[in-house]
């Protein structure tokens, strides 16, 4: 993985318990369902580590377990440690949206595949223009339907309400 393919996610601030659990401040929308690598800075360079288990701890912020980092005194040295993660992690927040257009998408209710057209913005009912089978839909444009947002093949994977792209 390249410098490039990576993105400042946040910052390691205190372990946790006994077993090596990191408490991680995310400073961007994670994809925790993908998220198999974190990149600790060590030593000024992002060091690859596989994530073995996540558990929510709060707003922003997770207990995280790394594989080989299974007792306090290997997780002490990295609280303070900014954090990178594969840009193909993040989920999009509601402003970064618009920037999804021309972007593929599968729905893994319907199976659906197609292409997002336009982000509309109408107050508190945000939509979202996509085509599919040669048909145009609009679905209701909220992240909490997104599963995961590859930045790199420019695809999202989407899992929406049964019935949004039937035809009646």
């Amino acid at each position: 993985m390249t410098r490039e393919q990576l993105i400042l996610a946040g910052e390691i601030l205190k372990t946790h318990g006994i077993s090596g659990k990191l408490f991680i401040r995310f400073d961007l929308p994670v994809d925790v369902e993908s998220l198999t690598f974190l990149f600790p800075v060590i030593n000024g360079l992002p060091v690859p580590f596989r994530v073995l288990e996540t558990e929510p701890a709060g707003d922003n912020t997770r207990y995280v377990t790394l594989e080989g980092i299974d007792n306090r005194e290997k997780a002490m040295p990295l609280t303070g440690t900014q954090v990178f993660m594969d840009k193909s992690n993040t989920r999009p927040s509601s402003d970064d949206l618009n920037r999804l257009a021309g972007y593929l998408f599968r729905d893994v209710t319907s199976g659906k595949e197609g292409k997002i057209l336009n982000w509309i913005n109408v107050p508190g009912n945000p939509l979202v223009e996509v085509i599919s089978e040669n048909h145009h839909y609009y679905l209701p444009g909220h992240t909490d339907f997104i599963v995961k947002t590859d930045h790199i093949h420019h695809h999202v994977t989407l899992r929406l309400p049964e019935g949004l792209f039937s035809k009646s």
